[in-house]
C-alpha cells in the first residue's frame, strides 16, 4: 500500500497533467503563488484548530484544509523541485508531539521553499507527517487524498478551465492564462461559498457567461455577487471582489 503523501503526489501529478491551464499557471505565476495557496489553507486549519481546541477538533471542519495544504505544496513540490524525495525526506512521522506543535512557525517555512527548496522540503514534510499522525485516525483525511484532488477538479470544470478563450476567441497564452484561472477561481470560489458544497455544472451554468470572461473580471464578479444574493446566498463573497481589484495572486 503506497504512502498517503505518494498518493496524493501521484494524483496531483494527474490532476496537472488533466488541466492544462494549472500547468500554465505553474509556469507564468510567481514560485510563490502554489505556496501562498497552502498558507491560505494552512491558516484556514490553524482556525479550526483554535476555535475547537487540540485534540478536540472537528474533523470534519479540519480536514479539507489540511488537504489542500498538502495538494497545493505538492503541487509546487512537482513544478520547481520535482526531484526530491519528499518520502526520504519524513524522519519520523511523530516529532513534533501534537499538532500545536508542529502546525507553529509553518507558514514560514513552507514560504523557505521559494529560495531553498530542498533545504526546506524536509522540514515541511515532517510537519505535514506529523499532523497527519495526530489525527484521530492518523491520515484518515488522506484515504485517499483522490477525494480532496477529484474535488479540485470537479471545481475546475473543463468547460471552464480551458485555454480556448470564447471572448477574444483564441487560446490564451502566458499571463492571459494566469488572469483567467485568477477569474475562474474567484467566480467559482464565490459560488462555492453561496452553495456550501463541492460545484455541479448547475451550479455555475447560469453565471457561464461572467465565468469565460475574465477580461472584465471586477464587474463580472459584481453581477455574480448580485445573482447570488438575489437568490438569497449573501455571505463573505465581498472579499472576491476586493481581491479582484486588488494584488493579482492574493490567495
Amino acid at each position: 500500500m503506497p504512502h498517503p503523501f505518494e498518493q496524493a503526489r501521484n494524483r496531483v501529478t494527474a490532476m496537472r497533467k488533466q488541466a492544462n491551464l494549472l500547468e500554465a499557471v505553474d509556469r507564468f505565476a510567481p514560485p510563490e503563488f502554489l505556496l501562498q495557496l497552502a498558507i491560505g489553507e494552512l491558516i484556514e486549519y490553524a482556525d479550526e484548530q483554535e476555535k475547537h481546541g487540540t485534540p478536540n477538533y472537528n474533523l470534519a471542519d479540519t480536514q479539507g484544509e489540511f488537504n489542500d495544504i498538502a495538494v497545493f505544496y505538492f503541487s509546487w513540490l512537482e513544478t520547481y523541485a520535482p526531484n526530491v524525495d519528499m518520502l526520504s525526506t519524513i524522519h519520523t512521522a511523530n516529532g513534533y508531539g501534537s499538532h500545536s506543535a508542529a502546525l507553529e512557525n509553518l507558514e514560514p517555512v513552507i514560504m523557505d521553499s521559494i529560495d531553498t527548496p530542498v533545504s526546506a522540503v524536509p522540514e515541511v514534510m515532517n510537519r505535514l507527517a506529523s499532523i497527519g499522525m495526530h489525527m484521530p485516525v492518523p491520515y484518515v483525511t488522506f484515504g485517499s487524498m483522490s477525494v480532496t484532488v477529484d474535488k479540485v477538479l470537479s471545481n475546475r470544470n473543463p468547460v471552464l478551465y480551458s485555454e480556448d478563450c470564447p471572448v477574444l476567441g483564441r487560446k490564451l497564452v502566458d499571463e492571459e492564462l494566469v488572469l483567467k484561472y485568477q477569474h475562474l477561481e474567484r467566480g467559482t470560489r464565490m459560488i462555492r461559498k453561496a452553495v456550501n458544497r463541492t460545484l455541479v455544472p448547475s451550479d455555475w451554468q447560469p453565471h457561464y457567461r461572467q465565468l469565460v470572461d475574465w477580461t472584465n473580471s471586477a464587474d463580472n464578479l459584481a453581477v455574480i455577487e448580485g445573482a447570488l444574493k438575489a437568490s438569497g446566498a449573501a455571505g463573505g463573497l465581498t472579499t472576491e471582489l476586493e481581491k479582484a481589484k486588488g494584488n493579482l495572486y492574493t490567495n
